[in-house]
């Protein structure tokens, strides 16, 4: 596991990231199926790159569309907000 989201206002269980990709949205086929009706179909996809965590955003007017997260970053998709937690393994 390379980490967890963690609910911003514990609502909820932390989500573990067990892959290196994941897409997050309301749809089904998404690895994290987030089901609120503020959430799009895709909203994000994280990508575990060089030992850290990117968000890139399905969405191109996203403020946190293409950006590396640290430790206790805020991420929201619609209504929903998550701080991840992990351990960042900087490539050398």
């Amino acid at each position: 596991m390379n980490g967890q989201l963690i609910p911003f206002e514990e609502r909820g269980d932390s989500i573990p990231l067990l892959r290196d990709r994941l897409q997050m949205g309301s749809a089904e086929t998404c690895d994290i199926t987030l089901e609120y009706p503020t959430v799009p179909l895709l909203a994000c996809e994280l990508e575990w790159n060089c030992g850290y965590w990117f968000l890139r955003s399905a969405a191109n007017d996203a403020p946190q569309a293409g950006r590396f997260l640290l430790p206790g970053d805020l991420i929201e998709i619609g209504e929903c907000r998550f701080v991840i937690d992990y351990v960042p393994h900087p490539v050398r």
